[in-house]
């Protein structure tokens, strides 16, 4: 007769997770997961185990001992199993990563013709110095996403108790909705959605004993229970006394409904939990489409403003030839402006991506309202009737001035088309309630500015998509749904927060907190320097380093009719050479970012290498702020961005500052 355990480990359903707790012998493990890989391999399932608190030899073994064929199962690709290497290169886990792996693995195995697929994972790997609890939960939470009911797959992940630090197991009982310890298959209604409960103020070591021990009670009060039905029913079939059964029947009716309310108590719970998990998800779902969007942002930054850099240097180049020719005059200048907006509609996408740094500045938000108000009071029908409202003393803040603008600008314009029939649009300066508290600017004071408006306001369904990026509700003559995307994008640059009050027929009201940024205002000149290094002049040798062959051309005669000697390089590899044979004459290095071969920020590695005083000028049609950040800390101080004039070259290339010594931060 099969055991307890073997029927609920095969009565496990599509889409399970669970854990697996042992205390020392993985061969302790075994009597559980027997069955479930049996029943794997004979419904044409394919089973992948990774082996880690025992070798793999020992694994085989076991499963032969339990009458699985091994080598018969792992040559028909239906058993795999895998040793730690296997299952991971070394390295910080990353969890999306790995979650990636196993749909793929999943993917691959239903190409392969198997119904479905289960996983065993011995997760003493977690021991590694590279993995802290936090990217365990995170890599469990994945799971949860992955299998859900009615999935084709099966996963149970093996601790071992006596191996582990408690923190570990802690996370596992928070992550994993069953638990098999020992015998016995529990409903782990420890089962947390990770990062929305606060921390505990009893150790990790506590927590986990305690859960375990709340598990064994739950099952020890389920047993005592079915004893006591037994035990009625015996007694109603021998016909005892009336008075014993009524005893038993009250007995049995108290502690039924001691156990109904845990039960509601617990169901309760359990559906609070799922509701803030779906928000966790559909946040998570969000976060993936705006990273999404950026991404693709930041491919068309780097091609288009190549593109236009091509377009702006020739332009200039044909201006410098053809003299003073009116009509070639104001065509060069309809080409220059079209090539200002191009760059404009590119900085637009990725300040809605969140792709772009703001340029910080102590900024008065009040003179920003009084200019902009101007602005739309010139340019707004009459029939709306604009309100200024500012408060007196409001303190200055650290922020991008044209960003800022561009918001605000933004709201109004959205605030003028909810209006067609005229109304009321009022803009508001004032103190913050409070801090701001969203986990932008935790702790920082804070200013508030509202843009409200007596329009046709939103129902529900179109305020919570009113920032998704293209989601416009006006006809495509009108709207291309970026405008709020970039309000959004703005303010969280600025470390803000952005609500929305509105209903249908009672207007809008966009309330934006900023926070003042006191300790930006210490800093902000904390890393000006000046030009110390060699000036450049006649004579001069400059390195161009270009992979657009035209921009290269270009380039090369600009700089020659300047003076300088040039030297040319169209990939990364080609550059290294160059400086190796050449540094001892080299003046300075314009270098672009995106080379084929080796990228740019390689390219400066090993200059600096070569020569610590190297001067280096750093072009880029898409520069990430954080990659920035880190060739400002290696001495690049002169940065210029695509689409440039030659004059800004020209000017980068001789006012390029040697760098400054010191720093221990490094380009890898």
């Amino acid at each position: 007769m099969e055991s307890e355990l073997t029927q609920r480990a095969l009565n496990l359903l599509p889409g399970d997770h669970l854990c697996l707790f042992y205390d020392k012998d993985p061969a302790e493990q075994m009597p559980a997961l027997m069955p479930f890989i049996q029943e794997a391999l004979a419904g044409g399932e394919q089973f992948i185990y990774v082996a880690d608190d025992q070798t793999i030899d020992e694994l085989s073994n076991r499963l032969e001992a339990g009458g699985i064929d091994v080598r018969r199962a792992c040559d028909s690709g239906a058993l795999k199993l895998w040793t730690r290497a296997d299952w991971r290169q070394p390295g910080r886990l990353s969890p999306d990563k790995k979650s990636r792996q196993v749909l793929q693995l999943i993917d691959d195995a239903a190409k392969s013709g198997f119904k479905a697929s289960r996983f065993a994972l011995e997760m003493t790997w977690t021991l590694g110095p590279d993995i802290n609890t936090r990217l365990l939960e995170a890599w469990e939470a994945r799971l949860n996403a992955i299998f859900v009911r009615g999935f084709a797959g099966k996963i149970v992940c093996q601790y071992n108790r006596n191996r582990l630090a408690p923190e570990a197991l802690f996370a596992a009982l928070r992550t994993h909705p069953m638990a098999i310890i020992g015998d016995e298959v529990y409903p782990n209604f420890f089962y947390e959605a990770p990062l929305i409960l606060s921390g505990n103020q009893k150790s990790s070591q506590a927590r986990v004993d305690w859960m375990v021990a709340q598990l064994k009670s739950a099952r020890a009060m389920e047993k005592e229970r079915e004893e006591h039905i037994r035990g009625r029913a015996a007694l109603a079939e021998a016909e005892r006394g009336r008075a014993e059964l009524e005893k038993l029947n009250q007995e049995l009716e108290r502690r039924v409904s001691e156990r109904t309310a845990e039960l509601i108590a617990a169901n309760d719970a359990l559906r609070t939990e799922i509701d803030e998990r779906a928000a966790l998800e559909e946040q998570l779902r969000q976060a993936q489409k705006m990273e999404s969007m950026g991404t693709l942002a930041r491919g068309i930054a780097h091609d288009f403003n190549n593109i236009l850099n091509i377009i702006q240097g020739y332009s200039s180049l044909i201006a410098a030839q053809t003299g003073e020719g009116a009509d070639i005059a104001e065509s060069l200048k309809v080409i220059n402006e079209a090539i200002k907006r191009g760059a404009g509609v590119v900085q637009q996408l990725l300040t809605m991506a969140r792709k772009t740094e703001a340029n910080l500045e102590p900024t008065d938000l009040n003179a920003v309202m009084s200019n902009l108000v101007e602005l739309v009071k010139g340019t707004f029908p009459k029939d709306i009737a604009v309100k200024l409202e500012l408060a007196v003393g409001l303190p200055m803040i650290m922020a991008d001035p044209n960003q800022v603008n561009q918001a605000l600008l933004n709201l109004c314009v959205n605030a003028r088309d909810a209006m067609p029939n005229g109304g009321r649009l009022t803009l508001r300066t004032s103190f913050a309630d409070g801090v701001l508290g969203n986990g932008n600017a935790t702790g920082e004071e804070a200013v508030a500015v509202e843009i409200s408006d007596s329009g046709t306001g939103m129902d529900e369904k179109v305020r919570e998509r009113i920032f998704e990026p293209f989601f416009t509700t006006k006809d495509a003559a009108n709207g291309t749904g970026l405008g709020l995307s970039v309000v959004y994008g703005i303010v969280k640059n600025h470390r803000g927060r952005i609500d929305v009050t509105t209903a249908p027929g009672a207007g809008s009201t966009f309330r934006i907190l900023l926070p003042i940024g006191k300790k930006a205002f210490d800093e902000q000149d904390e890393h000006h320097t000046n030009a110390t290094g060699k000036q450049n002049g006649r004579c001069a040798t400059a390195l161009v380093v270009e992979d657009e062959e035209t921009v290269l051309h270009l380039l090369r005669n600009l700089l020659a009719e300047r003076g300088y000697r040039v030297l040319t390089a169209v990939d990364g590899e080609e550059a290294t050479a160059r400086y190796h044979r050449n540094g001892d004459d080299i003046d300075v290095v314009l270098l672009d970012l995106d080379l084929p071969k080796l990228s740019g920020a390689e390219v400066l590695r090993k200059i600096r290498a070569r020569n610590p005083d190297a001067r280096v000028v750093v072009t880029s049609g898409y520069l990430e702020p954080e990659l920035k950040a880190i060739l400002a800390r290696e001495g690049v101080s002169r940065f210029v961005h695509k689409p440039y004039m030659p004059q800004e070259i020209i000017a980068a290339l001789e006012d390029a500052p040697e760098p400054e010594h010191g720093g221990d931060n490094a380009i890898r």
